[in-house]
């Protein structure tokens, strides 16, 4: 079983709404389905992502953690297949 953990991904104001997380996404599925996995997705999203993250499939999995003064909401991927 292989397990990839990316800790934090930010982007700049000037990036947003220009594909970017998308093409992320595409890719990051694109290598973990290799070969015909179809491996379960988590992540913690800020609030300002909540949408955007939906928008992929994922749906709130838990109540929001706040961390360090940091607000952060578990979200898993649900498949459509």
């Amino acid at each position: 079983m292989l397990f990839y953990d990316v800790e934090l991904v930010l982007d700049s104001i000037e990036a947003r709404r220009k594909g970017v997380a998308t093409s992320l996404w595409n890719a990051a599925r694109k290598i973990c389905e290799a070969g015909g996995a179809k491996p379960n997705y988590w992540l913690k999203s800020s609030p300002m992502a909540i949408s955007l993250y939906e928008s992929f499939g994922f749906q709130l999995a838990a109540e929001k953690e706040n961390k360090i003064g940091i607000t952060l909401y578990p979200m898993q991927f649900k498949r459509a297949d």
